[in-house]
């Protein structure tokens, strides 16, 4: 199986070609760190391999044949088709789940994926096909909502329809989310627009600002934990901070204005699936995290994520239940945490924060606590399967509020992103 990241030849440019450490195209040999990659006596960091991608990846492919054995069955059409996938594995979320949060605080029912079939993925102008065995399913292109990953599927939303999300048997996910965003902003410039945000949900403008706040928070309604909760997520914390100082040292600064009895907003820049693990193990575990509800599939982690006070949370549109939820926890003194870039980088670098998030934080009046993490992507980046020993800060900037009048969305989340940057910079 190519490389979940590494799949593309920096030096020609061919798709899966990297094999034991050459390229079977050009022949040139190649290996790389978690920062930089060397190839032909040459050598460039990561966040420049992720701009190769991005440039040099094709929606066409050079030879395209669509699978032979469908075409007999299905009356595909073999003009202008561009690309074929590999074998695949297709998911729509289409189980209802019901969740029932924190303390019983909400109720939230959500939908998480069952297997549908197994087939190919076809690229055309103007839509997609999955096709297997027994059927087929057409995608046309003004219909996608939103483009991403989700840990080892490529996962999309169509309009009016449960989000669905593809397992490629031997391609990477990254691969294709990046071909269906060359794609996709093709078809979007045609129109005269240009797409600022694929995720939550294709967004061609940043949204205006509410002129609707939250209400103040009520000191007379703070939630506590419980006294057995409370004992044994220590005792998680505690075992949590033996397992990952194998790997890590953490090095925490800024402590001053970290005040666990007030609630608010903490603001975190996301490097790995486990910053809020280190977070919580190293700082405070009382923080109610926006999780991804895919992690909420089976019971176990449901238990766990439930004492965790994880709150389950879609990757494929802006929920309004969620954002009532951390409305109703907010006023209850509990802090929600939040990743503004909403998805783990590829490449050590900091994302952009999405524009529907800072326009809820300029609105809830809340206070706002950021905590820059570095060095996680070092210790384990999203496409490295085991991890390596790293030196992590945790920087906790002073809190402060967004006001809700005065300077638009883009404005306030460039605020936000210099603010982080000028401390993974330091």
């Amino acid at each position: 199986m190519s490389h979940s990241f590494f799949f593309l030849c920096p030096e020609c440019f061919a798709e899966d070609s990297i094999v034991d450490g050459r390229c079977e195209s050009c022949g040139i040999p190649i290996r790389w760190s978690t920062r930089n990659i060397f190839f032909n006596e040459n050598e460039t960091t990561t966040a420049e391999y992720y701009h190769i991608l991005q440039q040099q990846l094709k929606i066409a492919q050079h030879s395209v044949a669509s699978p032979s054995h469908l075409v007999k069955k299905f009356p595909l059409p073999t003009d202008h088709l561009l690309r074929v996938s590999g074998k695949a594995l297709l998911r729509q979320g289409k189980k209802k789940l019901r969740f029932s949060g924190y303390h019983d605080l909400y109720q939230l029912t959500f939908e998480i994926p069952v297997k549908l079939c197994e087939g190919f993925l076809l690229f055309y102008p103007d839509f997609v096909l999955f096709v297997s065995k027994e059927k087929y399913w057409r995608w046309d292109i003004e219909d996608f909502t939103c483009v991403t990953t989700n840990d080892a599927y490529l996962e999309f939303k169509i309009r009016n329809q449960p989000y669905y999300q593809i397992k490629f048997h031997q391609e990477s996910p990254l691969k294709y989310e990046l071909l269906f965003r060359k794609w996709l902003e093709d078809y979007y410039a045609q129109e005269g627009k240009q797409i600022i945000e694929f995720q939550p949900r294709i967004r061609t403008r940043p949204p205006v600002p509410s002129r609707q706040n939250w209400k103040a928070l009520d000191e007379n309604s703070q939630e506590k934990p419980y006294l057995l909760e409370r004992w044994i997520m220590g005792l998680v914390a505690f075992l949590l901070r033996c397992v990952l100082s194998v790997w890590i040292r953490v090095t925490i600064s800024g402590k001053e204005h970290w005040n666990s009895d007030r609630g608010g907003v903490v603001l975190v820049n996301h490097q790995s699936a486990l910053d809020p693990f280190i977070v919580g193990a190293w700082l405070d575990r009382k923080i109610a995290f926006l999780t991804k509800n895919t992690s909420f599939s089976h019971w176990l982690p449901r238990v766990f994520l439930k004492w965790a006070m994880a709150i389950p949370t879609t990757r494929y549109q802006n929920d309004p239940h969620v954002v009532r939820i951390m409305r109703s926890l907010l006023r209850k003194g509990i802090r929600v945490g939040v990743f503004p870039e909403a998805e783990r980088c590829w490449d050590g670098s900091m994302q952009k924060f999405k524009l529907g998030l800072v326009k809820v934080l300029m609105v809830s009046r809340q206070a706002i606590y950021p905590i820059v993490l570095d060095g996680v992507f070092t210790f384990w980046p999203r496409w490295r399967k085991f991890p390596t020993k790293s030196q992590v800060t945790i920087q906790i900037l002073p809190p402060f509020c967004l006001l809700s009048e005065g300077w638009s969305v883009e404005e306030q989340s460039q605020f936000l992103e210099e603010l982080f940057l000028s401390r993974l910079s330091e």
